[in-house]
């Protein structure tokens, strides 16, 4: 009995020092996956455009969803999406920077007259996705024709499949995936004996999607064939990863498997319109919420055009792969999934390498630079100063940014070795007056500031494409274009409105220490009299060389020889600028008689001359000064219909050709409600497509469609 109880408690005591390193070796890869998941988050944009073909100088309207990838729900991390088409050439043609609000936006391109017919690509992304270009971000063509015909016709073939990262690969096994029942997945694995005796006969799967463990298990490897079933259920939809770890717990092979999305997973909305209407007539169209959470807001976009001139594949496609696996082939780009054979996908996923998931980083714990960070709250500036400073000795000096205006906005950044600086905006719309310019005068060289948008760009490989859709619809769309940019008069004319250039309603030095008010006092011919007669400690004086101010501290009576010197909260590093200003210009003067510490930076004394204009006025500033305007992105912009409602309209002979009957994006907060929208029809006879899209904020996709012919 003592025997059989020692030999029981052994037996138990070896199989607990047997599971141990299987689960810690398990813990530990799923630890490091979600750290690194967590660490670098994936965003995904989706873009929908009116329509997929356009003649040179239409307008083009899009609207911007931005995701997380592992979620797969509307991302509020970002605030600003940058938006581009690049032609044939590689080369972007119009680029805007459009806000999101709640993961969403909208906005609009005008396209060139001079563009040359060809496929352009649209892409989009944000600024952390930048970090991660040119795989991580949006694309997708659009075929832009001219308004002649006999012109050649350019495209630019995009790489399918990431080269970013390598396959764990090993010939001494393998795993295929394939679905044995309608809800059992058979991973099938292949193994020779010299591979099972080195690792002991053990495995570890790990199967995630989209940045979300599916399941993880140690495998007992029975032979060289050894099966294992999972149930479909416990995988996410979209692309499934199998990855094999070895005994120690390296990677040793993958692969791919897709999991289509189930239903529950879409929120249904029902497009109801009438079969016809007649030119000029008010179009009803009847948008019903079938979906049940009537707290799940949903944002849509919503397009009529002309059948044949939107076949681009909808949201919830598109999100399957993302940008995570490459430019995709054309085909999942212009099909429904469910309509693509199996063994094209399969095809694909052989072949296919995540560029996000990459083991060999997760393992080692380590993440990749990020350079650009993600726009919650400011927008990002970079510049260079191009300069003598482009040298280590740069590192001690600053670049300011000041705001014109009464209460003075200031913010420095340091300059690196190789001249570079970064500055930062709030993440908003308001158009704002900036000059930016380093401590030290830079000579004839100027302050620099970069674009904002990726300067990364696919490999592209030039062909003349065969066109095959140039035809009646495409010369119809071209006469179109052509009469409505001549007759159309239902667009409101730009307002031209002057818009007041913002600053801060605060001074960054808070309350001043003196505040001198020029209309408190008589009129002093100099601007040296006024700090002499009417501001004690405060004084500027002649020199040689011209003038000096100094600033003698109020508590301890030092002398501040180079105080910090602004007009309207513009840094001005010359003192004869102040000296020469007009006493009767000036509103105010504030006086900061102390250190004054500004982030990492002492000031020695502040002194802020403000005039009666508040923005610096004709006052010139140095060449090696960058003044502009600037506004970190675009706020949406309305569609125009014409108004039909009366009867003057209506039979007017003016002739209405809009190649896009109508466009519009939703805010849809009460999903129990049905939502009508109206627009006019047009004189353009023909079918058109009712294309809806969008997402719910918990993250159901709308992918739905109608059909209305407009007859005479």
């Amino acid at each position: 009995m003592r025997y059989l109880l020692t030999c029981t408690v052994f037996i138990i005591f070896n199989q607990a020092i047997h599971c141990q390193p299987e689960d810690n070796t398990l813990t530990d890869i799923a630890r490091r996956f979600r750290t690194y998941c967590r660490e670098i988050p994936r965003e995904e944009i989706f873009v929908a455009t009116d329509r997929d073909i356009y003649i040179s100088g239409e307008d083009v309207w899009f609207n911007i969803w931005l995701f997380n990838r592992q979620e797969e729900t509307l991302s509020g991390n970002s605030k600003i999406a940058y938006v581009e088409i690049l032609n044939p050439f590689n080369r972007p043609v119009v680029q805007k920077r459009i806000g999101l609000d709640s993961g969403t936006g909208s906005g609009r391109f005008i396209l060139p007259d001079t563009l040359s017919p060809g496929v352009y690509i649209l892409r989009a992304y944000t600024n952390w996705m930048k970090n991660f270009m040119p795989d991580n971000c949006f694309t997708r063509k659009l075929k832009i024709y001219g308004k002649s015909e006999n012109q050649d016709f350019l495209k630019a073939d995009l790489p399918g499949i990431s080269d970013t990262g390598q396959k764990p690969a090993n010939d001494r096994v393998s795993i295929r995936v394939y679905r044995e029942k309608k809800d059992i997945v058979q991973a099938e694995i292949a193994s020779d004996a010299q591979f099972r005796n080195m690792n002991g006969n053990a495995l570890y799967l790990f199967v995630q999607t989209h940045g979300i463990i599916n399941d993880s298990r140690a495998i007992n490897l029975t032979g060289d064939t050894t099966r294992i079933k999972l149930l479909v259920d416990d995988l996410l939809p979209g692309i499934n990863q199998f990855t094999l770890f070895d005994s120690d717990g390296n990677p040793v092979c993958e692969t791919y498997s897709y999991t289509p999305r189930m239903q529950s997973g879409k929120a249904h909305l029902a497009v109801m319109a009438p079969d016809s209407c007649k030119s000029r007539e008010p179009v009803s169209v009847i948008l019903d919420a079938g979906y049940d959470a009537l707290d799940d807001t949903a944002y849509l976009s919503v397009s009529v055009v002309p059948a044949g001139l939107k076949s681009q594949a909808g949201i919830e496609d598109y999100l399957v792969f993302g940008s995570e696996f490459g430019v995709l082939p054309d085909i999942f780009m212009e099909e429904s999934l469910d309509n693509i054979p199996d063994s094209i996908i399969d095809n694909f996923l052989s072949d296919a390498k995540s560029n996000w998931i990459d083991w060999n980083l997760i393992l080692a714990d380590e993440m990749p630079e990020i350079k650009y960070p993600g726009e919650e709250r400011f927008h990002y500036l970079t510049g260079s100063t191009f300069s003598g400073l482009v040298n280590e000795s740069a590192m001690e000096h600053l670049v300011f940014l000041s705001i014109p205006g009464r209460d003075a906005t200031l913010q420095y950044s340091g300059i690196k070795a190789d001249g570079t600086f970064e500055l930062c905006l709030p993440a908003d719309n308001i158009l704002r007056d900036l000059v930016i310019q380093a401590d030290v005068p830079l000579g004839k060289n100027k302050i620099i500031v970069n674009s904002s948008f990726s300067d990364r760009y696919p490999g592209l490989k030039m062909q003349r494409y065969s066109d095959t859709i140039r035809s009646s619809l495409i010369s119809k769309l071209a006469f179109n274009q052509r009469v409505n940019k001549i007759f159309r008069s239902f667009e409101p004319p730009v307002a031209r409105v002057q818009e007041l250039l913002s600053s801060d309603s605060k001074c960054f030095y808070g309350k001043p220490d003196v505040e001198l008010v020029m209309s408190d006092y008589i009129v002093l011919p100099t601007m040296q009299e006024v700090f002499f007669e009417l501001i004690p400690g405060v004084a500027i004086r002649s020199e040689n060389r011209g003038h000096r101010i100094t600033i003698r501290d109020m508590s301890d009576g030092r002398l501040f020889e180079n105080p910090l010197l602004l007009i309207d909260g513009v840094l001005v590093r010359d003192p004869e600028v102040i000296a020469g200003l007009d006493p009767q210009l000036v509103e105010r003067i504030h006086i900061i008689r102390s250190g004054y510490v500004f982030g990492d930076y002492l000031f020695q004394g502040i002194i802020n001359v403000i005039t009666i204009q508040g923005d610096i006025g004709d006052i010139m500033l140095p060449e090696d000064v960058s003044r502009f305007r600037y506004r970190a992105y675009e706020g949406p912009i309305e569609y125009a219909c014409p108004d039909y409602s009366q009867a003057e309209n209506r039979n007017s002979h003016i002739p209405d050709f809009r190649n896009t009957l109508y466009w519009k994006t939703i805010t849809l907060k009460n999903p129990g409600k049905d939502i009508s929208i109206s627009f006019p029809a047009s004189d353009f006879l023909s079918g058109y497509d009712i294309v809806v899209q969008g997402v719910t904020q918990s993250g159901r996709l709308i992918s739905e469609s109608a059909k209305i012919r407009i007859t005479k």
